[in-house]
Protein backbone atom coordinates (compact mmCIF):
# COMPACT_ATOMS: atom_id res chain seq x y z
CA UNK A 1 0.00 0.00 0.00
CA UNK A 2 1.42 3.49 -1.03
CA UNK A 3 0.24 6.62 1.15
CA UNK A 4 0.70 9.85 -0.87
CA UNK A 5 1.80 12.99 0.39
CA UNK A 6 2.82 16.15 -1.37
CA UNK A 7 4.73 19.10 -0.13
CA UNK A 8 1.75 21.61 0.49
CA UNK A 9 4.48 24.01 1.96
CA UNK A 10 5.70 24.76 -1.49
CA UNK A 11 3.06 23.68 -4.15
CA UNK A 12 -0.89 24.31 -4.01
CA UNK A 13 -1.83 20.83 -5.15
CA UNK A 14 -0.46 17.09 -5.48
CA UNK A 15 -0.47 18.19 -9.58
CA UNK A 16 1.59 20.96 -9.31
CA UNK A 17 3.96 19.21 -6.93
CA UNK A 18 3.80 15.62 -9.30
CA UNK A 19 7.10 16.54 -11.13
CA UNK A 20 8.97 18.71 -8.71
CA UNK A 21 11.99 16.90 -6.84
CA UNK A 22 10.70 18.12 -3.58
CA UNK A 23 7.08 17.46 -4.53
CA UNK A 24 6.41 14.00 -3.09
CA UNK A 25 6.89 11.44 -0.45
CA UNK A 26 5.65 8.00 -0.09
CA UNK A 27 4.99 5.59 2.83
CA UNK A 28 4.85 2.01 1.98
CA UNK A 29 4.40 -0.62 3.58
CA UNK A 30 3.65 -4.50 2.25
CA UNK A 31 0.42 -6.32 3.09
CA UNK A 32 0.36 -9.70 3.41
CA UNK A 33 -2.56 -12.15 3.55
CA UNK A 34 -3.06 -13.43 7.10
CA UNK A 35 -4.95 -12.36 10.23
CA UNK A 36 -8.47 -10.30 9.72
CA UNK A 37 -7.32 -6.26 9.73
CA UNK A 38 -10.27 -4.35 11.60
CA UNK A 39 -8.22 -1.19 10.80
CA UNK A 40 -8.71 -1.84 6.88
CA UNK A 41 -12.77 -1.98 7.26
CA UNK A 42 -13.67 1.37 6.80
CA UNK A 43 -11.30 1.97 3.35
CA UNK A 44 -12.15 -1.23 1.94
CA UNK A 45 -16.57 -0.18 2.36
CA UNK A 46 -14.89 2.93 0.24
CA UNK A 47 -12.67 1.25 -2.17
CA UNK A 48 -16.00 -0.84 -3.43
CA UNK A 49 -17.58 2.57 -4.69
CA UNK A 50 -14.60 2.80 -7.24
CA UNK A 51 -15.85 1.32 -10.61
CA UNK A 52 -14.04 3.51 -13.50
CA UNK A 53 -10.70 4.80 -14.12
CA UNK A 54 -10.46 8.21 -12.52
CA UNK A 55 -13.49 7.79 -10.86
CA UNK A 56 -13.03 9.84 -6.79
CA UNK A 57 -15.31 8.43 -3.98
CA UNK A 58 -15.35 10.77 -0.93
CA UNK A 59 -14.04 9.15 2.03
CA UNK A 60 -14.61 11.02 5.46
CA UNK A 61 -11.28 11.51 7.46
CA UNK A 62 -9.49 8.67 9.42
CA UNK A 63 -6.25 8.45 11.05
CA UNK A 64 -4.63 6.75 8.32
CA UNK A 65 -2.17 6.01 10.85
CA UNK A 66 -4.15 2.86 12.00
CA UNK A 67 -3.16 1.85 8.57
CA UNK A 68 0.96 1.70 8.77
CA UNK A 69 2.72 -0.80 11.20
CA UNK A 70 3.46 -0.53 14.60
CA UNK A 71 7.36 0.45 14.06
CA UNK A 72 7.71 3.69 12.34
CA UNK A 73 11.34 3.69 13.30
CA UNK A 74 12.16 0.46 11.16
CA UNK A 75 12.39 1.69 7.60
CA UNK A 76 13.97 2.01 4.30
CA UNK A 77 14.41 5.73 2.30
CA UNK A 78 15.39 6.26 -0.60
CA UNK A 79 15.16 8.75 -3.96
CA UNK A 80 12.82 7.42 -6.44
CA UNK A 81 10.09 7.82 -8.59
CA UNK A 82 6.13 7.65 -9.48
CA UNK A 83 5.03 3.73 -10.30
CA UNK A 84 2.51 5.05 -12.85
CA UNK A 85 3.15 7.18 -16.01
CA UNK A 86 4.64 9.49 -16.31
CA UNK A 87 6.92 7.57 -13.61
CA UNK A 88 8.34 11.22 -12.75
CA UNK A 89 11.54 10.69 -10.45
CA UNK A 90 10.47 13.42 -7.61
CA UNK A 91 9.02 11.03 -4.66
CA UNK A 92 10.86 9.93 -1.38
CA UNK A 93 10.29 6.41 -0.60
CA UNK A 94 9.93 5.23 3.38
CA UNK A 95 9.15 1.39 2.67
CA UNK A 96 8.58 0.38 6.43
CA UNK A 97 10.60 -3.10 7.21
CA UNK A 98 7.10 -4.57 9.36
CA UNK A 99 4.44 -5.64 6.96
CA UNK A 100 0.51 -5.92 7.66
CA UNK A 101 -1.63 -8.57 7.49
CA UNK A 102 -5.41 -8.73 6.40
CA UNK A 103 -7.95 -11.50 5.39
CA UNK A 104 -8.55 -13.75 2.61
CA UNK A 105 -12.13 -12.00 2.36
CA UNK A 106 -10.45 -8.32 2.88
CA UNK A 107 -7.93 -9.47 0.18
CA UNK A 108 -10.50 -10.22 -2.18
CA UNK A 109 -12.59 -7.64 -1.51
CA UNK A 110 -9.31 -5.19 -2.54
CA UNK A 111 -8.18 -7.45 -5.47
CA UNK A 112 -11.99 -7.38 -7.40
CA UNK A 113 -13.43 -3.54 -6.38
CA UNK A 114 -11.15 -1.50 -8.48
CA UNK A 115 -11.41 -1.56 -12.28
CA UNK A 116 -9.19 0.19 -15.45
CA UNK A 117 -12.56 0.59 -17.66
CA UNK A 118 -14.03 4.32 -18.27
CA UNK A 119 -17.42 5.13 -17.43
CA UNK A 120 -18.84 4.78 -21.19
CA UNK A 121 -17.17 0.87 -21.68
CA UNK A 122 -19.91 -1.54 -22.06
CA UNK A 123 -17.48 -4.01 -19.91
CA UNK A 124 -16.34 -3.29 -16.62
CA UNK A 125 -12.34 -4.27 -17.14
CA UNK A 126 -10.96 -5.59 -13.48
CA UNK A 127 -7.42 -3.60 -12.54
CA UNK A 128 -4.71 -6.69 -12.59
CA UNK A 129 -1.21 -6.68 -13.75
CA UNK A 130 -0.83 -2.91 -13.10
CA UNK A 131 2.42 -2.98 -11.94
CA UNK A 132 5.67 -1.05 -13.30
CA UNK A 133 8.96 -3.34 -14.07
CA UNK A 134 11.67 -3.32 -11.67
CA UNK A 135 14.16 -0.80 -12.89
CA UNK A 136 17.86 -0.44 -12.51
CA UNK A 137 19.33 0.75 -9.38
CA UNK A 138 21.94 3.27 -10.89
CA UNK A 139 23.55 4.86 -8.09
CA UNK A 140 20.52 5.14 -5.79
CA UNK A 141 21.37 4.96 -1.66
CA UNK A 142 19.06 3.42 0.08
CA UNK A 143 19.23 4.39 3.66
CA UNK A 144 17.97 2.27 6.76
CA UNK A 145 16.89 3.72 9.73
CA UNK A 146 17.25 0.14 11.80
CA UNK A 147 20.48 -2.29 12.57
CA UNK A 148 21.28 -5.20 10.91
CA UNK A 149 23.99 -7.35 10.32
CA UNK A 150 26.07 -5.72 7.13
CA UNK A 151 25.17 -2.34 8.22
CA UNK A 152 26.53 0.30 10.53
CA UNK A 153 25.45 3.25 11.97
CA UNK A 154 26.31 6.93 11.59
CA UNK A 155 25.91 9.94 13.31
CA UNK A 156 23.06 11.06 11.22
CA UNK A 157 20.90 8.12 12.96
CA UNK A 158 20.65 6.44 9.40
CA UNK A 159 22.60 3.23 8.72
CA UNK A 160 24.92 3.15 5.90
CA UNK A 161 25.46 -0.70 3.85
CA UNK A 162 28.92 -1.78 4.68
CA UNK A 163 30.91 -3.15 1.00
CA UNK A 164 32.64 -6.62 2.13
Amino acid sequence: MHVVHYNSDKYPNISMAVDKSDGLAVLGVLIEIGKFNPNYEQFLKFINGIKYRDHKVQVPGFNVRALLPTHLDEYYRYDGSLTTPPCYPSVLWTIFRNHLTISQKQFMALATALYSSNAQDSVAIPMHSNFRKPQLVDSRVVLVSFKEDDYFWISTGLLVPILI
